[in-house]
């Protein structure tokens, strides 16, 4: 080995314990010396790399292009700092590949020229930039990396497809090019902060659509690092809360100048009171606004639990719930009956997606009160209309149908003497006129007023009354009863046994069946309750289409059940028959 100038034995003293690989190589591509370093970066041992070709370390398909750049470096030699090199590929001594940076500086002995390269491996940095792409890349939100002149190095595309663009038509092209000229000024003095070295920024601008659509965003952009061109901002697309948020307050401007409660709440647990009108205060109560906003729904306690579980079922399968309810005062505890609509407040967004629940409320105390007065005044009125059906039924029985049947014992005996063929026949005749007369007038009293509910009962008086209709009309008419206690108030007895008629003479008018069925049931619990209910087998029918047909008779029975705070609930279907209960509190 020839003997080395002292100027390149300190130079290979010095590179020997640099963490980086050191080759130097002649211009003709051989290897002079390496540090052992380099030697480890490459799978080789000691002096195994000295006098081999580059091309030892230097993949097949890259040789050729690397025999041109060491050509030109040897022509205009220069150095190239750290941070300032070549990304190539390097071959370990078993064959594999691996990334390398390679730079290059050069020193001139006197047996001629050397290229110096300082060659990291840059296996791990790879892997890491590896993730931070796959991040930028599959990120929901839009990243970006701008350049200090302002303009898009990077984007990502979550960012692009936000405002209709291919990658590419942002790349290059000015953040300006962009915004929206109301708040072109606002941004261009945030970009100033942080090319001045503010560290974060945070603010909100809109931005332009390739489909001129303006969507907000909301940024938080990162200074450059010292060093660096470029600077890191982060976004997310803001435009959906913005709009949801005007739209409230579009909605708490007009609910304020509504009288009943209209109350706003968020869409999500745990249901934030967001607006309570100054209407909707009064009437219960309630603190003022800026307490009421750091309470919940379930916080004021103004709605039963019960309720409410029914509440959120109607809201989860309908978006809405209409109903009666009493809602609690605030302050005295009062428990006041409104009318209550609670519906899903929409942003039509393309989703339909709710941004608040709203509650509307209006007092109905005087509505009610109006009603018991009503009540009362038909309770009244139907009392005094059994009142007067007991008389017209007790003159009938007692009056008109004596005198009938006295007519009928005289007509017999005048058919005892002797008269002419002709007469006596007539008067035969007659005499069965009267008989019949007679019974049809007894059977006009029994309807109009059984006495059997007032000597008997409830049950004996309509077991009487379906044995009599069957009896008439020629239908089997079944009655059972079970359970019936005593002492049924005489209010509640008439009541059950009008509608009792009403229902069968429905069923024997309307339905065309062959059977109809009555059944009177006690039941036993906390509070006695007793049930009246007339099924049918006949053609049925739609509820809803009759309900106000007058020919039914079902206002009349709504009215009775509602005067003895009963239930009624009919049921009925085409050619499924019918049925008609009723549910009666007993004291």
């Amino acid at each position: 080995m020839s003997r080395q100038p002292p100027g390149e034995r300190l130079l290979r003293a010095v590179v020997e314990g640099a963490p980086q690989g050191v080759i130097a190589s002649d211009a003709e591509g051989v290897i002079q010396w390496t540090n052992s370093t380099a030697e480890a970066l490459f799978g080789y041992g000691s002096g195994e790399l000295t006098g081999q070709a580059l091309a030892a370390v230097i993949p097949a398909q890259h040789r050729a292009q690397h025999d041109d750049h060491l050509r030109n470096y040897f022509e205009t030699p220069q150095t190239r700092p750290t941070g300032q090199g070549l990304e190539l590929t390097g071959l370990r001594k078993d064959g594999t590949a691996f990334p390398v940076e390679i730079s290059l500086s050069y020193i001139d002995p006197p047996e001629g020229p050397l290229a110096i390269a300082f060659v990291t491996d840059i296996t791990e940095r790879k892997r890491l930039e590896h993730e931070r792409d796959r991040f930028f890349e599959w990120s929901p939100d839009p990243l970006c990396i701008m350049r200090r002149d302002g303009s898009y190095s990077q984007v990502n595309p979550a960012f692009a497809t936000q405002l209709g663009y291919d990658k590419g038509e942002m790349l290059g092209k000015p953040f300006g090019t962009f915004i929206h000229p109301a708040d072109w000024e606002k941004s261009r003095v945030m970009l100033e902060r942080l090319l001045a070295g503010q560290s974060i920024v945070q603010f909100e601008n809109r931005l332009i659509s390739k489909d001129r659509s303006v969507r907000w965003f909301q940024w938080t952009a990162h200074a450059p690092a010292s060093g660096e061109e470029v600077f890191y901002a982060v976004a997310r697309d803001v435009t959906d809360a913005r709009e949801a948020a005007q739209s409230q307050q579009q909605l708490v401007a007009l609910i304020e100048n509504i009288t009943d409660f209209v109350g706003l709440a968020s869409a999500d647990q745990p249901f934030r009171i967001l607006h309570i009108n100054q209407g909707g205060s009064e009437m219960l109560g309630l603190p003022p606004l800026p307490e009421l906003q750091q309470l919940t729904i379930q916080d004021l306690a103004i709605v039963d639990a019960a309720v409410q579980e029914q509440i959120e079922e109607g809201l989860a399968r309908r978006g809405h719930w209409i109903g009666e309810m009493q809602m609690r005062h605030y302050g005295t505890g009062e428990w006041i009956p409104v009318e209550l609509n609670m519906f899903l407040v929409l942003f039509n967004n393309g989703e339909r997606k709710p941004i608040a629940r709203a509650l509307v409320a209006r007092d109905i105390r005087e509505r009610k009160r109006g009603e018991e007065r009503l009540r009362a005044l038909t309770r009244q009125l139907l009392t005094a209309q059994e009142a007067e059906r007991r008389r017209i039924a007790r003159d009938l029985h007692d009056d008109v149908t004596q005198r009938l049947a006295g007519a009928a014992i005289e007509l017999g005996l005048l058919r005892r003497e002797r008269l002419s063929g002709g007469v006596s026949a007539r008067v035969v005749r007659l005499e069965e006129q009267v008989g019949r007369l007679a019974d049809d007038l007894r059977s006009l009293a029994h309807e109009i007023h059984p006495g059997a509910l007032e000597h008997v009962g409830l049950s004996a008086a309509l077991e009487a009354y379906c044995a009599e209709s069957r009896r008439k009309k020629g239908v089997a008419i079944r009655y059972s009863a079970r359970d019936v206690p005593g002492g049924i108030p005489p209010e509640t007895a008439v009541v059950l046994y009008r509608i009792a008629q009403e229902a069968v003479g429905n069923a024997l008018k309307h339905s065309g069946g062959s059977m109809v069925e009555v059944v009177l049931t006690g039941v036993q619990e906390e509070q006695g309750r007793i049930k009246l209910i007339v099924a049918d087998n006949g053609k049925g029918f739609l509820v809803e289409d009759v309900r106000d047909s007058p020919g039914l008779g079902l206002l009349s029975i709504e009215e009775r059940v509602q005067l003895v705070n009963g239930k009624l609930a009919i049921h009925s279907r085409p050619n499924e028959g019918s049925r008609v209960e009723v549910e009666v509190p007993l004291p």
